[in-house]
């Protein structure tokens, strides 16, 4: 239940992806390689100003989420929620380097390994946490087979793109999803009914977000 959760968010990287990837390959067709990088560069940026605020809007309802929507008995999912949702913006960006990088340009070799050396990592920590932490130990599992991969695949490609130059654009986005979290804790304050809550916290949020990333989303829709 947890996963299908943390699932939602990672359905618009895919969608992003689905329709970025025969883009990004007829260009390189047509050697228009500066217009590649132009639509990576605007794809991590674009992705990371959702999946941020999404990160932490998970982190604030993941327990009024799990109790109004799977009952009380499903409690401990609220934690596999938030311990999985730190994978986001992490798969995200690999998700993007994958699609819009190493497919078109045919490093296929990259992103198997890259893969293989998550599972196996994966594998070797369920053995280990597993049976001392039952689920939280497989979720300690995906987060660093997740990590791995992202890590993997930027290292194999830094010579190409200098991922530094994105920490300027992205840092923002994350500064202020910090500022909503904090926010929307504040609501745990209130003696109200968990759907109630929630439902406050997602239009809270979103308001809140849209204010602070106001210029940014001026210059989307000029884009």
């Amino acid at each position: 239940n947890a996963e299908k959760i943390v699932n939602i968010p990672i359905m618009f990287m895919t969608a992003l992806s689905n329709v970025m990837l025969p883009r990004i390959s007829n260009l390189l067709s047509k050697g228009e390689n500066e217009k590649t990088n132009m639509y990576m560069d605007s794809s991590i940026e674009f992705i990371l100003f959702l999946i941020f605020p999404m990160m932490m809007g998970l982190l604030c309802v993941a327990q009024d989420f799990v109790s109004v929507f799977f009952g009380t008995e499903f409690l401990k999912s609220g934690i596999l929620i938030k311990l999985l949702s730190i994978t986001l913006p992490v798969i995200a960006v690999a998700n993007i380097i994958r699609t819009q990088y190493l497919i078109p340009h045919e490093l296929d070799r990259i992103y198997i390994v890259s893969v293989s050396i998550g599972a196996g990592i994966n594998i070797i920590m369920n053995m280990i946490f597993i049976p001392r932490f039952q689920s939280i130990g497989a979720c300690f599992g995906t987060i660093a087979s997740e990590i791995l991969v992202m890590v993997y695949q930027t290292a194999k490609i830094r010579n190409i793109i200098v991922f530094k130059q994105y920490l300027k654009k992205i840092l923002p986005f994350l500064e202020k999803s910090i500022i909503m979290f904090f926010v929307l804790e504040c609501f745990r304050f209130l003696d109200i009914k968990p759907l109630l809550r929630i439902m406050m916290q997602i239009v809270a949020g979103s308001f809140l977000y849209g204010i602070l990333n106001n210029v940014y989303i001026k210059s989307l829709i000029k884009k």
